[in-house]
């Protein structure tokens, strides 16, 4: 792995275990074992590393899912890794990330959302369709209001006010937002596939 790959690898776990404010670049440096001259060598200042994070963990992501897509036998059992993958994790993810993100770092804040509601719309319409194909999902849904509802759904999971991260697991939540609403949009077929999942 080269040394740009390494930081990035190393930054993003950091960032995503400790909140970004509370991750220096000595702090990633000393991580690394490599001085931080060689950090600024690479990337001019803590935004434009946390700017090239998204972007590699974004395509590390793309990576995953089409893995996933390509291995699943049918669009609930991709939907059911996602459901595992995505509950592991929230789970690590600490909640001062993006409060941090939000307050210190917002043009980022902005422009990540932007491109991740991108993706995450393209993903999740390209799932559906596939699984009203397949039978599982009912064909009367409308694939745009549908999708905008999970992804609006997605934004409560890291809303503290909402589920405070003292009273409620954040995979617990996740779970439950999206079994249950998969339930409603499901055919006969699709509800017999979630339940032998379950069981």
């Amino acid at each position: 792995m080269d040394v740009r790959k390494r930081i990035l690898t190393e930054a993003t776990n950091l960032f995503f275990q400790y909140g970004i404010r509370n991750i220096t670049m000595d702090d990633i440096a000393e991580k690394l074992g490599i001085s931080k001259r060689t950090i600024y060598e690479t990337f001019k200042d803590k935004n434009e590393l946390l700017i090239n994070c998204f972007e590699e963990y974004s395509k590390e992501r793309y990576k995953v899912n089409e893995e996933i897509i390509k291995n699943s036998q049918n669009v609930l059992a991709a939907i059911c890794s996602f459901i595992q993958s995505g509950a592991v994790a929230i789970n690590l993810l600490n909640p001062a990330f993006f409060s941090d993100l939000k307050k210190y770092h917002n043009e980022i804040w902005v422009m990540a959302s932007k491109q991740q509601n991108e993706k995450n719309y393209n993903l999740a319409y390209r799932l559906l369709r596939k699984g009203i194909n397949e039978g599982i999902f009912r064909k009367d849904i409308n694939l745009d209001i549908v999708v905008k509802i999970i992804l609006e759904q997605m934004k409560l999971l890291v809303d503290n006010e909402v589920f405070s991260t003292d009273k409620y697991s954040r995979s617990e939540v996740f779970k439950n937002m999206v079994i249950n609403f998969i339930r409603g949009i499901a055919t006969n077929k699709g509800i017999e596939l979630i339940d032998s999942f379950e069981s």
